[in-house]
């Protein structure tokens, strides 16, 4: 029986592939702790982030207030966003940042349509506070 090296080469390839996606995708994944500052008004959530390859996607809250969020990871830079009311008008804000550690990101926050801008930190919730 000839075994040629392309043959032993592709299956090994497939499972280390295998075995990074899954590291690379859980990331963000988790529960995390975020904290934003948009010109003075502080606000803070609980938030739950599910990364699939480039989405990512989860849920925020604060109190009563539970927020849809969609975004897209590539590499250590992230946006995500979600839609919510102030005054009766939709605002749409957007989280831009980069994963600082596994555990830490940070970035700058735009509400749109008003074009206001702040910043904001977010930990994963089994880390501490820094």
């Amino acid at each position: 029986m000839v075994v040629s090296m392309k043959s032993l080469f592709l299956p090994a390839l497939f499972a280390a592939m295998a075995v990074v996606a899954p590291a690379a995708a859980s990331e963000i994944s988790g529960q995390w702790k975020l904290h934003s500052n948009i010109q003075g008004h502080e606000s803070d959530f609980e938030c739950t982030l599910t990364q699939t390859g480039q989405d990512l996607a989860g849920s925020c809250k604060s109190g009563q207030l539970e927020l849809k969020i969609t975004g897209k990871v590539e590499e250590k830079k992230l946006t995500f966003q979600y839609k919510t009311d102030y005054e009766g008008q939709e605002l749409t804000i957007v989280h831009t940042g980069t994963l600082e550690t596994p555990a830490k990101m940070a970035g700058s926050v735009d509400v749109q349509p008003m074009g206001v801008a702040g910043e904001f930190t977010a930990i994963q919730a089994n880390q501490p506070a820094n």
